[in-house]
């Protein structure tokens, strides 16, 4: 069975709904979704605004592209015991 995808927007607009007293049974029947995923969503996104999460997703790629692209060789080495970066040319 495919596994579907919500967006952070439909999410949201779920948990709003849940939030106005619409029970997570219910919410799970109509959505098409599980009732863990409704808490689980609760706990990762409640109280949040759409543009709120989208800030949270962009601020994780960053900071994934900024890990991978260190990982990658960039010209960057930590220094052991310190966690700054330097320059692999003056190593």
């Amino acid at each position: 069975m495919k596994r579907k995808r919500y967006s952070e927007e439909k999410i949201i607009s779920i948990l709003k709904e849940h939030e106005a007293s619409a029970s997570a049974a219910d919410l799970s029947r109509r959505h098409g979704v599980a009732e863990n995923s409704i808490y689980r969503w609760k706990a990762k996104f409640g109280g949040m605004e759409v543009s709120d999460a989208c800030w949270v997703k962009q601020s994780s790629t960053r900071r994934r592209l900024r890990s991978s692209s260190r990982e990658n060789g960039n010209g960057l080495a930590a220094t052991p015991g310190r966690g700054t970066p330097q320059e692999s040319s003056r190593e």
